[in-house]
């Protein structure tokens, strides 16, 4: 049986994504054959010139407790305090993503976790060179060579890309993941899920895709006659 694709809808400064990830690396290293799994970034706060307001970073901050308390991850809360007027533009940081991509396609998922560490559990800011660097490091990428890629015109274009793939196809919720058979998407989830739950779901999902790939085959097959 080919492995089911899946298509990962995600923002490197998306909370529950945060928390998603640790869910997603146990299901990959347990069922290496069975999905294969693509990281595209979909553009949470793309862009944004604003500077934040104090009431917004203890809004986000406070919204910060509920994914600890779900996922168990880490958070510094004192970000906020430590960035005042911070600007939550995410362009940046999926572009950091998406060039570690293209230097080692299996290994966004890692590099996005590893930014998110210092956003979230070291209070690093999320949106400068310094920092994604530092990510890249801490997944044994060449530095120089990451810097290139960051920099480089195409990385921006397949952000660009992504965006508007996110868009065409009305995901603004983070994290969204889905099962893709031919042209035809199934959800698997529109937000957070723990580990047990989401391997329920990949299961119904599954069988849904297997289905309808059987029926489509023997329509074929009836055509043929």
């Amino acid at each position: 049986m080919n492995a089911l694709e899946l298509l990962y809808f995600t923002d490197p400064m998306c909370s529950w994504c945060y928390g998603f990830s640790p869910v997603l690396r146990e299901l990959r290293e347990r069922h290496p054959d069975r999905f294969s799994l693509s990281l595209i970034t979909g553009g949470l706060r793309p862009d944004e010139t604003r500077a934040m307001p104090a009431h917004m970073g203890l809004e986000i901050a406070s919204h910060w407790k509920h994914v600890q308390e779900a996922s168990g991850r880490d958070f510094d809360f004192s970000f906020f305090e430590k960035y005042p007027g911070f600007v939550y533009d995410t362009s940046p940081a999926s572009r950091a993503v998406v060039a570690a991509w293209r230097m080692r396609n299996d290994c966004a998922l890692d590099y996005q976790d590893e930014l998110q560490k210092l956003f979230y559990a070291r209070a690093e800011n999320p949106t400068i060179l310094q920092t994604f660097e530092r990510a890249a490091a801490g997944i044994e990428l060449d530095v120089e060579e990451f810097r290139d890629m960051y920099n480089d015109k195409q990385t921006e274009d397949i952000v660009r890309g992504n965006f508007g793939l996110s868009f065409e196809l009305g995901i603004r919720a983070f994290p969204t993941l889905c099962a893709r058979r031919d042209h035809e998407l199934f959800i698997v989830t529109q937000g957070y899920l723990p580990y047990d739950m989401l391997e329920e779901r990949l299961r119904k999902v599954g069988e849904q895709v297997h289905s309808r790939s059987r029926a489509s085959n023997e329509a074929q097959s009836g055509e043929a006659c």
